[in-house]
Parts: C-alpha cells; structure tokens; sequence
C-alpha cells in the first residue's frame, strides 16, 4: 500500500518571464509540502502498524 503523491509541476523555460518562475516556485513548495505531510502521515500508520502487529503476535503465543 505505497502512498499516492502528487507529481512535482514542470520547470518552465530559462528564457520564461519571473512571472512563470515565481508561478513555478510557488506550487513546488505547495506540492513538496502536501507530499511531505503524505509521506509523515504513512510512516505514522506504519510505525502504528508495526506496534500492534507486534502486540497481537506475542498475545497469540501465551
């Protein structure tokens, strides 16, 4: 179950306007972060995961 993330926006042309590149900077940054919360929120589920996998094993055996 691999987390889904967004794919990153296209650099514009080196020749384009500050307009396009300020344009592109600020939805990287909006993307990286939203990627980066995706990426925090599933290594907490596995971490969860790992814990009460764990728990219900030992309870198994006893």
């Amino acid at each position: 179950m691999a987390v889904k993330l967004k794919s990153l926006p296209k650099r514009p042309k080196a020749s384009s306007s500050p307009a396009v590149w300020a344009r592109y900077e600020k939805r990287l940054k909006e993307v990286q972060a939203e990627n980066g919360k995706k990426l925090q929120a599933d290594k907490q589920k596995q971490a969860i995961q790992k814990r009460t996998a764990g728990a219900s094993k030992v309870r198994g055996k006893r």
